[in-house]
Formats: structure tokens, C-alpha cells, sequence
């Protein structure tokens, strides 16, 4: 499920997009999104845009939690959910999202953000035996101090008078050549390279009734004056309560049975430079059986992105950088593990696969502001594991990374499949290889390697470069324990030549 090109919910059924049923509102937004279904596609939810009602000068929430039910004839128009209508500060929030839905459909867990865009914090919605949906709001610990007491936020801004309320016909006319006449002079002074920039039009100097538009700013600057007055006790008592940083947004993962949601907290590093302030991201594992107990994950860098029915998460590292490390945090732990480390305890032949196919020489450039010289740093045979999400039950791993250090023809996104729901014959699958290389799927499991059936030819060297056996089509080739090269030529031509390991 997602959105189509005209912001619609749609679901993705039969190769074709079909868009979803919107609610009945007065008036739709720009931009819709189904967010997630459940696997036997009864359940939908997402975030539906309603628009700005009323003062287009006001903000009002804008994003309201939806879901979809299927029936006899297809999805329904979609359900609103019950919603907070007002922040921790008493105010309108500003976006409330419906991002992830349990496998009975009887869970949904999205975020908060609050009147100004400055905090998130997530919402659970719950459905009980008779079919009725409730919210409650988690992590406000991380966001506001205790004891917060928040004055009424002064409603109807003062809106300043505007010129073009203040200028007649003649006056926009007036006002319009006058734009046309600077907007000729920029162009001459870039072709002649005149001396004086052009003086820019002010519409003051155009207005037809000038003593009403003074009038009007005296008014504005009296009520605004009044309105600042009014403003400042819940300015003071923001900056004392409110705490910097909040929950990563959009990235609201539920475990499939409902009982485990992960958010990303982020607060300011106490140790970082004051001028260029960094932040520390790390999970936090919301118990929802448990009323939402709280455990928080041991790192300074990770974004968790999945989380299993048992309560194990995955993510990676750097948090805000496509370009990351796996990393997996066990059930009833607070400390991560390399994805491969962890593998190694479940599966040693997926971490070998692992190693063998996502290892690169990863390179950067370094500058000496004293020099004013770049150097090319390099730390060959480098794991990058990527960006990885799993099942409910940990069994089946997708990893996406990019590599940005191969020739300039192969770089790009590679994606894989680690299936290691029975350890003793796991498969690895190559989904998106790099450009311009061969997309093989290479095995190596009891002692024997197996070469997909789309490889036009395959040999087996040991390390010392002496070819051990041809391969045709899926025929596995028993071979020793210990490391061996693969080179490989696809249907297209493109060859691979790939290092794996076999054990017993």
C-alpha cells in the first residue's frame, strides 16, 4: 500500500494501483498515504490529509489517523480514528499519523507532532471486543518535564494590514509597469554591466490610500503589542518545560502481534560543539502489554526500523545516512550487535554469505584547510551490511545499502535476502545487484556450492587458482571445507567473481 501519483491511498493488487475510498470531509489536502496492511489485507491504515479549516492563517492539525475495512465489495470509504485534539501544550497538533497496524488489525501505532513541527511523540490506538477504537499517547517523559503547567496559548494572531487592500486600480497598474520596468533594467545591467543595481519597487510608494493603511498599521502594531503580552507567560513556561529533541518521524515500527513498538529518540549530545550541535539517536522499546514500559537501547547512533514478535529489533547505524551498518538488538538486551556477529550465533553460513557479498573498500575523502589539500583515505574489505528490517519471527532479513565506492557503472543501491528460518540450509538471495554486475545467486551450504540455473557458465578455484570443478545449472558441487572463488558468467554476459566459504 501507499499513494499514487495523484497523493490517493491506494493498495497494489493484480500489477495494477487501485486508489482507496477518502473519507467524507468537507475538504481533502494535498497529500494522502495508506502506511500499512495486515497480512491478510482485511485492515489498511494510514494518514489522511484533511486540509486547513476555517483561518488559513491558523494552523489546525492538518494529518488525522485513518483505516480501511474490507468487505464483501472491496475497501470502504475510510474510518477516522479518535484522535487528540490537543497537544501537550494544550494546542492543535499538528500532524496526528496512523503509520503501522498489528497482524489482527487490532493495533495501530503512528505519532504526534506537535502545534510547531518541534516534538513527536508516538500514539497507540486500540480496538476492544465490541469494536471501538481508543488512543493513548507514550513518551511525553522525553519531551516535557514533570510538573509542566502550560497557560492558554493566546488565540487570533494579529494579521498584518497587506498594500494591495490599500492601492486602487490605477495604483496595481502603476505598481505593475513599474515591476516591468525594474525587471528591463536586470536585464540590462547583466548585458551592459551598468554601474547602479536597479531600485527595486516598493508597493508603499504605490498606495491610493496611504492614511488608511497607516491607520491599519498603527491598529496592527497596538494589538500585536497586546498579543506579545498575552503570549510571553507561555513562552516562559515553554522554555522551562519543554525538553530539545523528540522521536524520530515516520518511523513507527510494531511488532506483528501489537505487543512491541520502537521509536528513535533524539536529544542533543551534552558533549557536542554549541555551534554546530549534533544529536544522539537511539530506540526505545514501548512494551504496550505492559503499559508501556519503556527499555532504551544502549547506543549514541542507531536507528531501530523492525521489531519482532519476541521483541528483538534491527537497525542501523549512522541514523540519518543511507550508507549504514546492520545491527541487532536481542530480546531482553540493551546492547547491539554487528548484524553479522549476531548471525554468526544463528547461522554461521548466512554471516559468511554475508561477508562474502556486501564487503567493499571503502574510501573518503579528507581536507587540510591549512593545505587546502584532499586525501583519498581507504579502509579495504569493509563490511556494510545496510539498512536491514526482518519478519515477526527474525527468520528472514532484508538489508538495502549503497555503495558509492565501486567504479562509477556499479554504484548504487544492492539489496539482499537472508532466509535463515532453518539454519542448516539457508539461502542467500541477491534481489537488486549492482549495475553492470552479474546477478547470481551464489550458495554454499553442507559442505557443498550451488550456482543458480541462470549462470551461462561457472567454475570453482580453490585459493591457490586451481580450478576444483565446472558447475552446471543447479546441481550442488561437493567440495572441502575452507575458502573458494566462484567465477561466474550470467545470461547477459556480465561476470562475477565471488569468495565464498564452505564449512562442514
Amino acid at each position: 500500500v501507499g499513494s499514487t501519483d495523484t497523493y490517493n491511498p491506494a493498495i497494489w493488487e493484480n500489477g495494477s494501483w487501485t486508489n482507496l475510498q477518502m473519507p467524507d470531509v468537507e475538504k481533502v489536502g494535498t497529500f494522502s498515504v495508506a502506511n500499512s496492511i495486515t497480512p491478510d489485507g482485511k485492515y489498511i491504515c494510514g494518514s489522511i490529509s484533511i486540509g486547513t479549516f476555517g483561518d488559513t492563517d491558523v494552523r489546525y492539525t492538518t494529518y488525522f489517523p485513518g483505516l480501511w475495512t474490507k468487505g464483501a465489495d472491496g475497501y470502504g470509504k475510510c474510518e477516522l480514528l479518535p484522535y487528540p485534539e490537543k497537544d501537550f501544550t494544550g494546542r492543535a497538533p499538528q500532524y496526528v499519523t496512523a503509520i503501522s497496524i498489528s497482524d489482527d488489525g487490532n493495533t495501530i501505532a503512528g505519532q504526534v507532532v506537535s502545534y510547531d513541527g518541534r516534538s513527536t511523540y508516538p500514539i497507540v490506538y486500540t480496538k476492544d471486543a465490541e469494536g471501538k477504537w481508543s488512543y493513548k499517547v507514550y513518551g511525553l517523559d522525553h519531551i516535557v518535564k514533570p510538573g509542566a503547567e502550560f497557560p492558554e496559548y493566546p488565540a487570533n494572531e494579529p494579521k498584518q494590514p497587506k498594500y494591495e487592500d490599500f492601492m486602487d486600480d490605477a495604483s496595481v497598474e502603476a505598481y505593475n509597469e513599474a515591476m516591468e520596468a525594474y525587471n528591463d533594467s536586470v536585464d540590462m545591467y547583466y548585458q551592459q554591466l551598468i554601474k547602479d543595481w536597479p531600485k527595486y519597487p516598493n508597493k508603499k510608494n504605490f498606495l491610493s490610500d496611504k492614511e488608511g493603511y497607516d491607520a491599519a498599521m498603527a491598529k496592527y502594531t497596538q494589538e500585536y503589542d497586546e498579543y506579545e503580552a498575552k503570549l510571553e507567560p507561555f513562552e516562559e513556561a515553554y522554555d522551562k518545560y519543554v525538553i530539545p529533541g523528540g522521536f524520530v518521524f515516520n518511523t513507527v515500527p510494531l511488532s506483528g502481534n501489537g505487543k512491541y513498538l520502537v521509536q528513535n529518540y533524539q536529544q542533543l549530545d551534552p558533549d557536542g560543539d554549541v555551534l554546530e550541535p549534533s544529536y544522539i539517536t537511539s530506540p526505545v522499546v514501548f512494551d504496550l502489554t505492559a503499559d508501556g514500559k519503556e527499555t532504551a537501547v544502549e547506543a549514541r547512533d542507531l536507528l531501530g526500523v523492525s521489531v519482532t514478535n519476541d521483541g528483538l529489533v534491527m537497525g542501523g547505524t549512522p541514523a540519518i545516512d543511507y550508507t549504514r551498518n546492520g545491527y541487532v538488538v536481542p530480546a531482553g538486551t540493551t546492547k547491539p550487535l554487528k548484524l553479522d556477529e549476531w548471525l554468526s550465533t544463528k547461522c554461521d553460513t548466512a554471516s559468511l554469505w554475508l561477508a562474502n557479498n556486501m564487503t567493499y573498500d571503502v574510501w573518503w575523502m579528507t581536507y587540510d584547510p591549512d593545505t587546502y589539500e584532499s586525501t583519498k583515505v581507504t579502509v579495504e574489505d569493509s563490511l556494510v551490511s545496510g539498512t536491514i528490517v526482518t519478519n515477526d519471527e527474525g527468520t528472514i532479513i532484508l538489508g538495502y545499502a549503497f555503495d558509492m565506492w565501486s567504479e562509477e557503472d556499479n554504484t548504487g543501491f544492492t539489496s539482499y535476502v537472508l532466509d535463515i528460518t532453518d539454519p542448516d540450509t539457508p539461502t542467500g538471495v541477491a534481489l537488486a545487484s549492482k549495475k553492470g554486475v552479474a546477478a547470481l545467486n551464489i550458495r554454499a551450504a553442507n559442505g557443498s556450492i550451488t550456482v543458480d540455473g541462470n549462470a551461462k557458465s561457472a567454475a570453482i578455484y580453490d585459493m591457490a587458482g586451481r580450478k576444483v570443478a565446472d558447475v552446471v545449472g543447479d546441481v550442488p558441487v561437493k567440495v572441502g571445507t575452507g575458502l573458494y572463488v566462484v567465477k561466474a558468467v550470467d545470461a547477459a554476459g556480465n561476470i562475477v567473481n565471488r569468495k565464498v566459504s564452505v564449512g562442514k
